[in-house]
C-alpha cells in the first residue's frame, strides 16, 4: 500500500476502534525502491497488532513467531497465549537471541537479500516458469476464472541454474 493509503487505514482505524494485524512478512526482502515504513512504526493511536515468523527467513522448522502490540493488548493476549499453548520452546528462544544479539540475524539477512537480488535480476529475463493455473483452486470451478499467466520463481534457485533456464527458455521462444 502507497503512504497515503496506509495513513488512511491507520485514521479509519483509530476512529472506528479498529485492530489492524500486519504480517510484514517480506520486508527484510525488498529489492526495489525505498523500505516502506510499516503500519506499526507509523501507527500512533496503538491500534496495530506487528505479527512476524522467522520461519520465513531462517527455516521453517525453526517455527518460532513474534507479535509487538500495543500495550492496551499485553494482558489479553497474555491470557490467550496461556490457553492456546502452555509449553513454549525456550532453548530455541535463547539460541535464536543469542544469534540476533551476536550480529548473525544481521549478517544472515543482508547475504540472503543479495543472493536473492541476484537471482532475482536473473529472473527478470525468465525463469523456472509455472502457470499460474498451478495455484488455482479446482473448487471453484468456472465462477472463477484462471488467469492466463507464469509465476517465476527465484529464490530457491543457484543462478547457475537460473542461466542454463534462460538459454533454455530463450531458444524455446525463439522456435530453436
Amino acid at each position: 500500500m502507497s503512504l497515503p493509503r496506509r495513513l488512511a487505514l491507520l485514521a479509519w482505524a483509530a476512529q472506528q476502534k479498529a485492530w489492524v494485524l500486519e504480517d510484514d512478512y517480506d520486508s527484510e526482502y525488498r529489492y526495489t525502491g525505498a523500505p516502506l515504513a510499516s503500519l506499526q512504526s507509523l501507527d500512533r493511536a496503538g491500534c496495530v497488532v506487528y505479527v512476524g515468523t522467522l520461519s520465513k527467513v531462517l527455516f521453517p522448522g525453526l517455527r518460532l513467531g513474534y507479535m509487538v502490540a500495543p500495550p492496551a493488548l499485553a494482558e489479553a493476549l497474555v491470557q490467550a497465549k496461556s490457553v492456546a499453548d502452555r509449553h513454549t520452546a525456550i532453548v530455541p528462544q535463547m539460541a535464536l537471541a543469542d544469534f540476533i544479539a551476536e550480529g548473525h540475524f544481521g549478517r544472515h539477512i543482508r547475504r540472503t537479500r543479495d543472493s536473492n537480488a541476484e537471482r532475482r535480476d536473473l529472473l527478470a529475463r525468465g525463469i523456472e516458469l509455472r502457470p499460474l493455473g498451478h495455484y488455482a483452486d479446482p473448487a471453484a470451478g468456472a465462477a472463477c476464472a484462471t488467469p492466463a499467466g507464469l509465476l517465476l520463481g527465484f529464490a530457491a534457485i543457484p543462478p547457475a541454474d537460473i542461466e542454463h533456464g534462460l538459454r533454455e527458455l530463450g531458444r524455446i521462444l525463439r522456435g530453436r
